[in-house]
């Protein structure tokens, strides 16, 4: 990509539930308007038909995903031409992508991993690993809802820390909120909020975590490109349904290239 060219991408849990509804789901699209990304990926969207009209509203080109028997699916939006898509949700939770950007393709992964099952979520991450065994493409990134926090195996797979079943991420993955905050001295936000999302009702047991995470796969040799912004959003609680747009934070990056 050329020098000053700017790429915004965003992750969004937006809650397949009927609370709130349908104001909510107007406040969720507000939310998404404000962000203006470049790159969208959305999880618990509730059917292909609620991907179109995101879509339409969002004025994004889009590919949705499910699973046989699963209440919603997921899908990745994008400004930019999607040229290849591959549905993983059988045995990876995922969905990928490439995206031709600035002549130089974009690979894409949104994921939305259990939360259930930790043994679950470790399997869909190392069939992950394998899968992007084959594909080729300039610059890939990994984002989604992983429903665990900074002491997981996953995350710390992904961070070329640990490996899973002799698996590991090769060459390893970049936190970009990690990475904002170590040059903003601004520490990166929860995105699932026990505490402060009226959803949760003040939860004083269980602990609030970034569940929900944007990551870069380590270009090298190449050089990387710069963590320009890398924020949350959607925390706004709306009074007439005394609801934020969703159950999760969404977050949101800028890199610049």
């Amino acid at each position: 990509m050329n020098s000053g060219n700017i790429l915004t991408l965003a992750t969004y849990s937006i809650w397949n539930g009927e609370e709130g509804m349908p104001n909510r789901y107007g406040h969720m699209l507000a939310e998404l308007s404000k962000v203006d990304a470049d790159i969208l990926c959305l999880q618990e969207v509730k059917d292909s038909a609620m991907a179109d009209e995101i879509g339409d509203r969002l004025g994004m080109d889009y590919s949705f995903n499910s699973r046989v028997g699963d209440e919603d699916g997921i899908a990745i939006f994008s400004t930019y031409p999607i040229v290849e898509e591959e549905n993983w949700m059988v045995d990876a939770h995922a969905q990928y992508v490439q995206i031709l950007c600035y002549e130089k393709t974009v690979g894409v992964v949104n994921v939305h991993l259990p939360w259930g099952s930790a043994l679950e979520r470790e399997r869909s991450v190392v069939n992950l690993m394998k899968k992007l065994e084959s594909k080729n493409y300039d610059y890939l990134f990994f984002m989604g809802d992983f429903n665990c926090g900074d002491n997981s195996d996953v995350i710390r797979m992904l961070l070329g820390e640990c490996t899973l079943y002799g698996t590991e991420a090769n060459p390893q993955f970049f936190d970009l909120a990690a990475g904002y905050a170590r040059i903003s001295g601004i520490p990166a936000r929860d995105t699932l909020d026990f505490f402060n999302n009226p959803r949760y009702k003040k939860n004083s047991i269980e602990v609030s975590s970034r569940a929900d995470r944007i990551f870069l796969q380590n270009t090298f040799p190449n050089e990387l490109p710069a963590v320009l912004m890398c924020d949350i959003f959607g925390t706004e609680v709306y009074e007439e349904i005394g609801l934020a747009a969703s159950d999760h934070y969404g977050v949101y990056a800028k890199v610049g290239f």
